[in-house]
């Protein structure tokens, strides 16, 4: 019995270095991942659950100058930069201002549409 709770110690003491060290990048990666498919799916009309707020919260930004069959591609590639970026590790300055960028989008239907309703 004390040899299998020295295996678990050794166990865990091994993987609290590895997370320790890894972490961050693990972390990275994960959320480029995610990013990367929520961007390819917009590629693809219908595909992605939030495509539809996502276009009517641009065309409400932009007073209607950018319409959604512009924007979908748009933020589609922005989100696929964004997560080649993260994953990559390269350019991670300039990923994690396009990151900025994109995530004050995703909070502006909240302050745009209240109640819940994006009608443009």
């Amino acid at each position: 019995m004390k040899s299998l709770a020295r295996s678990f110690d050794s166990f865990d003491a091994h993987l609290t270095r590895f997370s320790a060290r890894h972490a961050v990048s693990l972390l990275r990666v994960s959320v480029g991942v995610v990013f990367l498919w929520f961007g390819i799916l917009k590629f693809f009309p219908g595909l992605s659950p939030a495509q539809d707020l996502a276009t009517r919260t641009i065309a409400a930004l932009t007073f209607g100058a950018i319409p959604g069959s512009v924007s979908a591609p748009l933020l589609a590639a922005l989100e696929t930069t964004i997560g080649v970026g993260l994953v990559s590790g390269r350019y991670l300055r300039a990923t994690l201002l396009l990151l900025l960028f994109q995530m004050a989008g995703t909070v502006t239907p909240l302050v745009l549409f209240p109640n819940g309703r994006a009608s443009c």
